[in-house]
């Protein structure tokens, strides 16, 4: 069978100054399978609209809205020119995408000898261990010295009213 390549697609809208939306554009990017982190710009495209359309954009509000997502992106299958004769689209700007992507898959083959490798998760696990231990250790010393500082306050407020009475 044909192999799919997973896609996004896009539909940016916005509000204007009377809280009413528009559609700003659509797009349509094909999400990478490589694992890291990756950064893409998406060119967008919205419906032309006619001087009447823009007219009517501008005072009512609102714009044209595909009534399918899915006829904004080429579809996977595609093999022959795509024809979308009679429809007229303009360039609406463009989004940047950052993705940061992860693959699973089966289990790698691990090496023979991996000891240094077992050897150099351990002590990151380790640090990563330590460092948390720390953390809590200083987030408890925080709220103790906050509570002695509170309960030194109210003392000090007992005996402000003990003395004025």
């Amino acid at each position: 069978g044909v192999k799919r390549v997973p896609c996004m697609l896009l539909q940016v809208n916005s509000y204007d100054p009377w809280d009413r939306q528009r559609i700003m554009g659509y797009g349509q990017i094909n999400i990478p399978l490589t694992p890291g982190y990756t950064e893409h710009t998406v060119h967008t495209w919205r419906p032309a609209l006619t001087q009447v359309g823009r007219m009517r954009s501008f005072f009512v509000g609102g714009t044209p809205e595909l009534r399918d997502l899915t006829f904004s992106g080429v579809p996977t299958s595609q093999t022959s020119p795509l024809s979308r004769y009679g429809f007229s689209s303009e360039s609406s700007g463009a989004v940047k995408l950052r993705f940061h992507c992860l693959v699973q898959g089966p289990k790698p083959a691990a090496p023979k000898d991996n000891k240094h490798v077992r050897d150099a998760l351990k002590s990151g696990v380790q640090a990563v261990a330590d460092a948390t231990h720390a953390g809590f250790k200083s987030r408890e010393a925080v709220l103790m010295r906050a509570r002695n500082n509170k309960q030194d306050g109210d003392k000090r407020t007992e005996s402000r009213t003990r003395s004025s009475e």
